[in-house]
Order: C-alpha cells, then structure tokens, then sequence
C-alpha cells in the first residue's frame, strides 16, 4: 500500500534490501473519502439518518451546522492525497491553509493552498484533514496541546493512520465540547476495540479503515505492485523505493 509503517524500513536498509510502496494507487478514493468524513459531520448525515430510521422526524440537531462556503480548511501533510484534496475542494468556495515541512511555498500555492506553520493551521482552520505518513516524526503529531489549538467549533477528519493523532486526547476533546466533531477512519488500535469510546460518541462519524478501497484502486495496487516485481526480477529500480540509500 501507501503506507510503509508496518515495515522495519531501518533494519530493511541496515541488510541492503530495498523497501517499495505504492503510493499513486488510492489517492483519489482516500481524497474523497475525507470529504465525505468532513460532510458527514457537518451536516450530521449518520445522526439525521439514524433518528429517522427511529420515526424521528425532527430536525433540531441541524442548527447546530453551519455554511461550508467561506471558512477555512487546513490540511496537515500536503502530499498527493492532500494536493487533491485542497483540488476538490476550491470550488467550494473555502480558504486553503496546508502544513507540510518537505513541500515548498510555490508548490503549496500552485495547488491552491497557502502554507503556514502547523500550529497556525490549527489555530485558523475551521475543519482539518489530515493527510500526512505515520513516521516517528508523525506519531502523535496531533496531541493535547495541537488539540487545545483548534477552535471548539472545528472539525477534525483523518483518514491517514491512527496514531498520528493522540486518540485519548482527541476523545477528552470531543467529550467536553473543546472539539466539536471528528471524522475517523482510522484508529490506534485497528480494528477498533468495542469497548473504545469514540463508538459511544454521537459527535464523532466512524468508518472500518476503509478509504482506499475501491475495485478501480485495487486494481491499480495489484498492477503497481506486479511493476515493481517485474522491475526487481529484470534489474531495473523500481519508481517508488523508500530507503533509497540501499541503492549504493
């Protein structure tokens, strides 16, 4: 897949083998799918759904919503997938702020955003996507003081990998109203335990690590990854080599 963190890339390089991913293969599902988490909080789709499957016909819960046009959407790891994303999303009329450490001003802004600080992004964005790997730079990036940043009316979407954000943290948040909603799909367990409190939070929207699924992605995986074997058997270097250091 896109992600190489299950994988001991250090001992890999350490024995001269050659770690590959395939990182082009589910960028516009992934990208979707966090829109998706984004518009299903704001606009309390799986809580409108569930109360009218009950005969609940009132809709109260929707004053607690709010216009997508005009507010401020930052991203956190502006790769591929948040490149499309922050794509997707300027014809909604929003305000694109990225955070991204590798990636240049003039290449964030070529894609729409501008780049600012992460604590800048989390202090002005009204919704966060977070689109960044799980590395030991990345794990728990979003803790208790990144989460203390955001505005209590924010909205916070990660469908990258779990511990990128400090899942105890971002559940204390949401209990007591300093985060307003959270669209996850991944978790710092997976799957995720049934006893986790984030299942008994209505002002949270789960999916089961899902977002890059789809026939044409697997497609496109399976063909990736027939690529890069066939590049190995035959002696060439494959496009995508994460330790490219073992080269030498």
């Amino acid at each position: 897949g896109a992600g190489y963190d299950s994988i001991d890339v250090e001992a890999a390089t350490e024995r001269g083998m050659m770690v590959c991913n395939t990182p082009t293969y589910c960028t516009d599902e992934v990208a979707d799918h966090a829109i998706a988490l984004l518009m299903a909080c704001l606009r309390h789709v799986p809580r409108l759904d569930r109360g009218l499957r009950r005969g609940d016909h009132t809709m109260t819960i929707i004053d607690h919503t709010r216009r997508l046009a005009g507010s401020t959407l930052g991203i956190i790891g502006f790769g591929r997938i948040g490149k499309r994303v922050a794509q997707r999303m300027r014809g909604w009329d929003l305000r694109i702020i990225a955070w991204d450490p590798y990636v240049r001003p003039e290449q964030a802004r070529a894609a729409g955003a501008e780049l600012m600080s992460l604590d800048e992004v989390l202090s002005a964005a009204d919704f966060v996507s977070i689109h960044c790997p799980l590395t030991a730079e990345t794990h728990h990036l979003i803790g208790r003081r990144e989460l203390a940043l955001l505005k209590p009316s924010a909205i916070l979407v990660n469908d990258a990998r779990g511990p990128v954000v400090d899942e105890a943290a971002l559940i204390d948040a949401l209990r007591e109203g300093r985060l307003w909603a959270a669209g996850l799909d991944v978790f710092e367990t997976e799957p995720l335990p049934a006893e986790s409190p984030l299942l008994s939070l209505e002002n949270v929207v789960l999916t089961p690590h899902a977002a890059a699924y789809s026939p044409e992605s697997r497609a496109d995986v399976y063909a990736l990854i027939c690529e890069i074997g066939i590049d190995v058997a035959q002696g060439r270097v494959p496009r995508f080599v994460v330790n490219p250091e073992v080269l030498g």
